[in-house]
């Protein structure tokens, strides 16, 4: 047995993935004396690169002096699976360098990881090499990844001019790839349009073309055209395509986001068949967006039931994790132009994550998917400023790559050790889908950046035991030390429907013994998520570093509430002795409990900040839309910062308060800005056009309780936009002030494209709501002030300064 029959043997092994024969091979090519042969050095690199094994892949090639394309396409594919996009480009790198000529499968694997890491630049440079070497021509795949690419990388005019030049050479997948491109950037209407193109050619549209075109009727509420495709299916019109698990998820999507959460439930109910746990995230996802929490129950109790049919308990760990198998590798929204933030953070896509401060430069770290534009393949992105405005983003600080968090890698938490050595601690998601928590630590300190991390073979270090459910248990806080030099860090939990803070000790940060009882726990609250923990001086208004305890200092418990889809916080007292926390009496522990903000605002974080002594709270206000965009509407004046005082010259008119009114947020929606009252509504219209038929109103209400008054603080959106099938909740809080003794209250509103951040009374009410104007653009967005109540009220000090653009991730 020669080198022929080896190397057949070996494409056997690299065609079927099948590992256990590749390693019977390796062992009788180094009997045989034959593993110097550069052939079968190479096929064997390629084959174990085809099974996953990246490690003994890379051991072989670097020994291997005749590296062919196919090769280095191997590896490049392998490293791009495992989300270790830097690895591949770095390949591609070398392999230009060693001038080895490309083929189209090695474009399209290096454009997939361009598309995730989101870089325009390199993304132009392939489509350079791919001009040269004439593969935009030769073959289809390589236009139609570049489709993809320009569409990851937000350039949709780009994508369009490949489709366009593409001429005789497109096919289903090019029409498949602009449809899901146009989608993707909110141009829905044209996406529909190149659907019926390719009926009007004759073609057939595949699973593939449907779900993208019925994505994109999602994204814009097309209801009319989406229920036809629908039909169309159900009808047998496209030929052998049956009605899939993905084109019902797309349609309760669809019907769930226009606020037609019946239909989609009678939708499921109709179907052959159960429906999974997707399908039924995006009905719970419409349930708690529309506030139909006496069906969102019924449909939770379903989706864990689903999941336990599936054996999937940790796919759904809550109905913020809820993994969309058939959508989570289709493009990721890149959040259009004139809707993208200024100066808060923002990511290319996706979620905020855990903050750090370390040695003058600010990290944040944030989760995101860079395959999908739902939750799936989640990773950690890293972004890093000197001053918490302009922002650069760096190659990704933790992704999926080793057994203990193959499956994902979560939420968590940063912590500075002794030594100033910082560690992040973060939830992975391990083979049987069960919730572990690992750490990470720099590889390089001497970088300033701190751009790779280092995750090291003992983890896990803390693993759910017998009394937590595997799939309730994550997103772990910053470490403090007690007086004992043990360090503790909790991580969120339920039993049942009690919350729960776990509570871990360790000598070492990297042995953990689980405490006899949770550091505090709440019944019927649900599954905690995102908890943080930290102390507050009662003197002063310096931070705190997290192990701060001792006469002074009180301090604060938080938790995401997933079954609200709102935070709460108490403040109370730390018994460090015993490990307990004690919630103050002064506000309920539960969700009607104190709330950091009274708007769109979840899973945030604190850090301490100490180079300035203070601590620095982040915050997750997602996007509630996926609007249109031509990028030809600038927004120059659009970041704004509003201060106003108002001062009311009476009281006497203020409405009565009624002891139901106990929901503020309700109560928004009965006595919004158009209803007229007594004392207000009075305060700003925000992003208002001309004609006022677009704009959001910031306003305060007075009302008279037996005892005192009470101030309601409220964003209306109601007229927010003229686009139909668009979500406008309003979001109200309380306020803290005795009204009747200042006659005064102050308002500051921070205006940035899509948000509306307003601190009520200095900031003892917080609100912030996302909106998505039509009309109310650049200059055609006014900003005025309003009184539609009875009593007069003055402006005593307006004060309204427009704001630059930083550099945000670019």
């Amino acid at each position: 047995m020669g080198i022929p029959f080896y190397a057949a043997v070996l494409d056997r092994c690299y065609a079927a993935r099948d590992l256990v024969s590749l390693l019977r091979a390796h062992a009788r090519i180094l009997t045989a004396g034959l593993a110097g042969h550069d052939l079968l050095r190479t096929k064997l690199c390629a084959a174990y690169a085809r099974c996953d094994r990246l490690r003994e892949a890379i051991l072989l090639f670097s020994f291997t002096a005749r590296r062919p394309g196919f090769l280095y396409n191997s590896l490049i594919r392998a490293h791009a699976d495992r989300c270790q996009y830097a690895s591949a480009l770095s390949l591609f790198e070398l392999m230009l360098s060693d001038g080895v000529p490309m083929n189209a499968a090695c474009v399209a694997s290096t454009l997939r990881c361009v598309s995730a890491v989101a870089s325009l630049r390199l993304g132009r440079r392939l489509h350079s090499h791919a001009i040269v070497s004439s593969l935009v021509l030769q073959d289809p795949s390589v236009p139609n990844s570049l489709i993809s690419m320009y569409s990851s990388c937000g350039d949709l005019p780009s994508a369009r001019k490949v489709f366009d030049k593409m001429h005789q050479g497109k096919n289903l997948i090019s029409y498949t790839s602009m449809i899901g491109a146009l989608g993707t950037h909110g141009h829905s209407k044209e996406a529909f349009g190149l659907f019926e193109k390719i009926l009007e050619e004759g073609e057939r549209p595949d699973s593939k073309a449907i779900t993208a075109v019925l994505a994109a009727c999602a994204r814009e509420g097309m209801v009319e055209e989406g229920r036809w495709i629908f039909r169309m299916i159900r009808e047998k019109r496209f030929g052998d395509v049956s009605l899939g698990v993905e084109h019902y998820t797309c349609m309760v999507d669809l019907l769930g986001t226009a606020g037609l959460v019946e239909e989609a439930e009678v939708l499921i109910e109709g179907m052959d068949g159960e429906p999974d746990e997707a399908m039924l995230g995006a009905l719970l996802k419409a349930c708690q967006a529309h506030k139909r929490f006496d069906r969102a129950d019924r449909v939770w109790a379903a989706l864990l039931e689903a999941c336990r049919v599936r054996g999937r308990s940790l796919l759904v760990g809550e109905a913020s994790h809820v993994v969309y198998r058939e959508l989570q590798s289709l493009p990721a929204s890149i959040v259009s132009t004139k809707y993208r933030t200024g100066y808060h953070f923002q990511p290319p896509k996706n979620w905020i994550n855990g903050p750090m401060y370390y040695n003058g430069i600010y990290h944040l770290f944030y989760q995101y998917n860079p395959n999908g534009s739902v939750w799936g393949n989640i990773i950690w992105a890293h972004s890093v400023s000197s001053d918490l405005i302009n922002w650069i983003p760096l190659e990704p600080g933790i992704y999926p790559s080793k057994p203990f968090d193959i499956n994902g890698t979560w939420s968590g938490s940063a912590t500075i050790l002794p030594g100033n050595k910082p560690v992040i601690f973060y939830t992975g998601i391990d083979p049987n889908n069960s919730q572990v928590q690992n750490i990470a630590f720099p590889k390089n300190l001497s970088d300033p950046y701190l751009r790779e991390w280092i995750k090291p073979d003992y983890n896990p270090v803390i693993q759910p035991d017998a009394s937590i459910e595997p799939s309730k248990f994550r997103d772990p806080t910053t470490g403090w030390l007690g007086p004992d030099k043990r360090w503790r860090v909790v991580i969120g939990s339920r039993r049942k429907m009690r919350g729960m803070a776990v509570l871990y000790r360790s000598k070492d940060f990297v042995h953990w013994i689980k405490a006899k009882h949770p550091l505090h726990s709440s019944k019927n609250t649900g599954m905690w998520e995102c908890p943080d923990f930290f102390p507050v001086s009662l003197k002063g208004k310096r931070g705190l570093d997290t192990s701060e305890y001792g006469p002074g200092v009180k301090h604060v418990l938080k938790v995401s509430l997933d079954v609200t889809r709102y935070e709460y916080y108490t403040v109370g007292k730390y018994h460090h002795m015993i490990d307990r926390y004690v919630p103050d009496n002064t506000s309920a522990d539960d969700h009607t409990g104190l709330r950091y903000d009274y708007g769109n605002f979840y899973a945030s974080k604190t850090f301490f900040d100490l180079g300035k002594q203070r601590r620095i709270l982040w915050g997750w206000s997602n996007e509630s839309d996926t609007a249109s965009d031509d990028q030809a509407k600038g927004w120059a004046g659009i970041q704004s910062d509003v201060e106003v005082s108002f001062e009311v010259s009476g009281l006497d008119k203020a409405e009565p308060f009624d002891e139901k009114w106990t929901d503020p947020q309700v109560l928004c929606g009965l006595k919004g800005a158009a209803v007229k009252g007594g004392v207000g509504p009075f305060g700003l219209l925000v992003l208002a056009s001309g004609d006022l038929k677009e704009q959001t109103a910031v306003l305060f209400r007075v009302f008279k309780a037996p005892n005192k008054h009470v101030v309601l603080m409220c964003h209306d959106p109601s007229k927010s936009s003229l686009r139909p099938n668009l979500y406008k909740p309003s979001f109200a809080g309380f306020v803290d002030v005795d009204i009747s003794k200042t006659k005064k209250i102050s308002l500051r509103t921070l205006i940035d494209h899509s948000v509306v951040e307003s601190f009520g009374a200095e900031g003892k009410t917080c609100i912030t709501s996302r909106v998505y104007p039509s009309l109310a653009i650049g200059e055609d967005a006014h900003l005025y002030v309003f009184n539609n109540g009875l009593e007069e009220v003055r402006i005593s000090n307006l004060n309204a300064w427009e704001m630059t653009k930083p550099r945000m991730n670019t």
